[in-house]
């Protein structure tokens, strides 16, 4: 059991990480512009890259739009495009 002094301090400092959590910046994003590199020089398109590496088209579209995607979906295009992860994706820094 904690005093009512314990308690007030504790939930002082949880706000207080909570708030450092929030100031926290994502310095880096995700970039596929290798990928499309590598579309080109394979002279596949993007609905060839779907049905071949069974991605759904959603997820290409997420792709074009440099959103994240899981790591799942990555190693598929690598195994479809035998390739690896460095070879379709990149960090750059943030706008």
């Amino acid at each position: 059991m904690y005093t009512l002094h314990e308690y007030v301090i504790m939930n002082r400092v949880r706000a207080s990480a909570m708030c450092m959590a929030k100031e926290v910046s994502i310095l880096r994003k995700i970039s596929y512009k290798k990928l499309w590199k590598l579309l080109i020089d394979k002279e596949m398109n993007k609905t060839e890259l779907a049905d071949f590496s069974g991605v759904s088209g959603s997820t290409i579209t997420r792709l074009s739009k440099s959103e994240s995607v899981t790591l799942d979906v990555i190693v598929k295009l690598c195994d479809a495009l035998e390739c690896e992860i460095q070879d379709i994706v990149e960090l750059v820094p943030k706008e």
